[in-house]
């Protein structure tokens, strides 16, 4: 089955599936040319149906047909805006192009893995912050108590009754330092922490977007899924996968 549509221009070319040249530019006939798109193939080509004038495409008048590609520069009637019309070839691509894989792998996946890189950065410093002064008490507390049964075995021999409860003693101290490591104070590293992985969120948010329509992804969700599922803007046929 073919999936060719076919797009009249012209000054009197009205309605659906038409491009309508604003009636002042005279070089351009009634019905000057159309597209035919292939939709499979991603491909545009034009025909002159009733133009007088001509066709030029990239600054020389073409046969009365041929291919265009997204780049190529389209004037109908003459290369005067004035007298003539400008063809917006990219605008008219950029509607039937669906493989953006190149564009993703370039753009968006860069964006995830620098964001993830500068969140797991922040992460670990605060897991490093946090966790030294818990080390600290923790091995204060186990020389405190090594020591303390050490000097109690010297001084009151090591089978003795006092010795024994001295050991005791020792140890009741090392697991109320290692208690109170529970209570040293997180909530102010806590919401810095928040602060600035709010500030990654809005510093790559803008970035992590589809390259054909700009539709916002959420950063939370891997670029691998992203890219198997294509872009979630129901109208938008961007795909991202090879």
């Amino acid at each position: 089955m073919s999936n060719i549509v076919e797009i009249k221009i012209g000054r009197e070319d009205v309605g659906k599936g038409c491009i309508t040249v604003p009636a002042d530019r005279k070089l351009v006939g009634r019905h000057h040319a159309k597209l035919l798109i292939d939709r499979d193939a991603q491909s545009i080509s034009i025909q002159e149906v009733k133009a007088s004038n001509g066709t030029f495409v990239n600054g020389l008048r073409m046969a009365s047909s041929g291919p265009l590609d997204k780049d190529d520069t389209v004037y109908l009637g003459c290369m005067d805006e004035a007298m003539g019309f400008k063809l917006n070839v990219r605008k008219i691509f950029d509607l039937i192009t669906t493989d953006y894989s190149r564009e993703f792998q370039q753009e968006v996946i860069p964006v995830y893995e620098n964001y993830m890189e500068e969140l797991n950065k922040l992460n670990s410093k605060f897991q490093k912050k946090m966790s030294m002064p818990r080390n600290i008490v923790m091995l204060s507390g186990a020389v405190i108590g090594l020591c303390f049964i050490g000097f109690s075995g010297l001084i009151f021999g090591e089978k003795s009754s006092a010795a024994s409860t001295a050991r005791l003693v020792a140890m009741s101290v090392t697991s109320v330092l290692t208690a109170l490591v529970a209570f040293l104070p997180t909530n102010h590293k806590q919401e810095n922490v928040k602060e600035q992985s709010l500030d990654l969120l809005l510093k790559y948010q803008d970035k992590y977007c589809c390259p054909k329509c700009g539709t916002k992804f959420n950063l939370n969700q891997h670029w691998k899924i992203i890219q198997a599922s294509g872009c979630p803007n129901p109208k938008c046929n961007a795909q991202f996968k090879k």
